[in-house]
């Protein structure tokens, strides 16, 4: 395992998980055993309600997410909201309002443990996107990363986003296919408010940006990424129905979307590419200081500062450093880190793949290996059966290796999507800890098990930054214990993802807190890690546009760890590595504070029993 937190790193995270914002929900949660009175069904049923009222308006507010749950009404698959639009943002801010003041009116101390940490997540979510709202991100409304309604309309049969199975979904999928020129248009009239408020992208994101909206609208419609699914019809639906279908498509990607497409292309072109600006982070935009703050506090669910996070970086950077070289002396290698690091990564035997089926039949017999042996950590997997599949063709130049949750009916499985843009490139020494991290037993034991569990909608199907990827790269970590790590290659490998997730801490508040430029980024960032200069660039520039979420890795990680030696400590004999992260993973997805909150009460249970 990784090296045990130390009593100066440990005091360093208490502090720092404490609430984000005044007055916390759950600053009671430590000591409400003792001073709580007896559990309230009355108010565990307003409780209830008021969660259940909450998320039916997420999911209206966001029908994307309804879909990608398995669980959009008609309604709902058939809407594509102008989510950026003023309008809808004030919608939202008067539901997470609303709902802090309905919370009020709960008395939290006739709570039971369950209901308390129901009540804390709520109240933690509402107040963070109701805080977030206070900064302009709408001004920014896409940049070369694949999570925009563009691109996932575009990507909607692979990514699950649409079903299409029957002929309501072909017609659901077309009003949002109908809907995507108003926001394409709001899109435009976004970008020069911001272009006037001096708030636009770094200019080298922009030209990532732009061929790939250029790619939305070919000349030819049959071409189009939109008009793909008309190209799968099922034959079992009516002729009639077929006919109708193929024509109604091509009409609206011809007439409508296709030209508000190329107006949001030619914008992008003409008046934002030439006003981007050469800085790389968020303090070169005005208010950026705040803004940064806030998406930092968003994404670790801590109050640490920049200036904090860039020193535990620094320090995990050189603690991770000293475990390559350990490394590098099995190699028997004699010079440099650096210099072993550029090494091994030509080694031939690191690059053995011709096609990208080999690559992905290596992952499939490493699942294998992985799955015999995690009934010795965990007492519990999920239901839902877990993919692999390679990252479909518009997105894999720019995207990274991802998870995808199922679907709720059991329609969709748990999907690892492998980047492979070159198979004879794809590198073998990293390939153990990124299954481990976005398939199983991370990103898919943590989400798919959540979908299962008898808490509330939010704790099922949010995902808190610091929890999820925190517990994704200690996931990583089981890589020993499950004997994936005997292999130096793949120890290295391991090393090497770690260190990524350390320099992150680094580069990030780097350049949106201290004034890096993208290329002092990409140059530390390609020094440590041993990254190709592409693989780093594409690294660094999606942290450019994400600021804070890269943050939350490492610093969920160590939390993680910290509570896991916390109660091994405590219970000595009594403690189960298996019991351990059922706890973790028990109550769904949860910010840090409520998570260690709760990690202590349960010590406390297990010490009194």
């Amino acid at each position: 395992m990784d090296a045990p937190v130390t009593p100066a790193r440990r005091k360093l995270l208490l502090a720092a998980c404490a609430t984000p914002f005044a007055a916390p929900a759950w600053a009671l949660a430590a000591t409400s055993a003792s001073t709580a009175t007896a559990p309230s069904s009355a108010a565990a049923a307003r409780l209830a309600a008021l969660a259940d009222r909450y998320f039916a308006a997420l999911l209206d507010a966001d029908p994307f997410w309804a879909s990608r749950l398995g669980s959009a009404t008609p309604a709902q698959a058939a809407s594509l909201p102008i989510d950026i639009s003023p309008a809808h943002r004030a919608k939202r801010a008067a539901l997470y309002r609303k709902t802090l003041a309905d919370l009020r009116r709960i008395d939290r101390k006739a709570l039971g443990e369950i209901d308390l940490i129901a009540y804390d997540v709520l109240a933690y979510h509402a107040q963070d996107q109701l805080a977030q709202l206070q900064h302009p991100d709408h001004l920014l409304p896409l940049d070369q990363t694949p999570g925009k309604p563009p691109f996932e309309l575009a990507n909607a049969a692979d990514s699950g986003l649409s079903m299409f199975a029957t002929v309501a979904h072909y017609e659901q999928h077309l009003s949002r296919l109908r809907a995507l020129p108003a926001w394409c248009d709001q899109a435009v009239a976004n970008l020069r408010e911001g272009l006037k408020r001096g708030i636009v992208h770094p200019r080298p994101i922009i030209e990532r940006l732009l061929p790939m909206l250029r790619n939305l609208a070919p000349a030819e419609v049959d071409k189009s990424p939109y008009h793909a699914p008309i190209a799968t019809m099922p034959a079992r639906f009516a002729a009639a129905d077929r006919d109708r279908l193929a024509a109604e498509y091509r009409r609206v990607i011809e007439q409508r979307l296709h030209p508000a497409l190329v107006r949001l292309a030619d914008a992008v072109e003409r008046e934002v590419l030439p006003r981007s600006r050469t800085s790389a982070g968020w303090s070169a935009l005005p208010g950026g200081n705040a803004w940064y703050e806030q998406f930092v506090r968003t994404h670790t669910s801590t109050t640490m500062g920049a200036e904090e996070i860039h020193q535990l970086g620094l320090r995990e950077v050189q603690r991770l450093r000293g475990k390559m070289a350990e490394v590098q002396a099995q190699y028997g290698f004699e010079g440099s880190l650096a210099d072993f690091l550029t090494w091994h990564a030509k080694r031939p035997e690191n690059y053995p793949y011709k096609t990208e089926q080999q690559v992905l039949d290596a992952y499939a017999e490493l699942n294998r290996r992985i799955a015999t042996k995690l009934p010795q950590l965990f007492s519990r997997v999920p239901k839902a059966p877990l993919e692999i599949r390679p990252e479909p063709e518009l997105t894999r130049y720019t995207a990274s290796d991802h998870y995808t949750q199922p679907s709720l009916d059991g329609s969709r499985p748990g999907i690892f999507f492998a980047v492979i843009t070159d198979p004879a490139a794809y590198a073998t020494p990293r390939m153990a800890s990124l299954y481990l991290h976005e398939g199983q037993p991370g990103h898919h034991f943590q989400i798919a098990l959540a979908q299962e569990l008898p808490v509330t909608k939010l704790q099922r199907f949010y995902f808190y930054n610091a929890f999820g990827e925190g517990w994704g790269l200690y996931a990583e970590t089981l890589g020993y214990d499950l004997g994936l790590y005997d292999d130096p290659n793949a120890h290295l490998g391991h090393l090497g993802m770690a260190m990524m997730r350390a320099v992150r801490l680094v580069v990030d508040t780097g350049m949106h807190a201290k004034g890096w430029s993208r290329e002092q980024a990409i140059a530390y960032f390609q020094e440590q890690t041993g990254f190709t200069e592409r693989d780093s660039r594409v690294q660094i520039e999606r942290y450019m546009v994400w600021p804070g979420q890269a943050l939350g890795y490492a610093i969920g990680r160590i939390k993680i760890e910290e509570l896991r030696d916390r109660a091994r400590a405590a219970l000595g004999s009594r403690f189960a590595l298996a019991d351990f992260h059922e706890q973790v993973l028990a109550s769904g997805s949860m910010p840090l504070a409520v998570l260690e909150a709760k990690i202590d009460r349960w010590i406390n249970a297990r010490q009194r029993g």
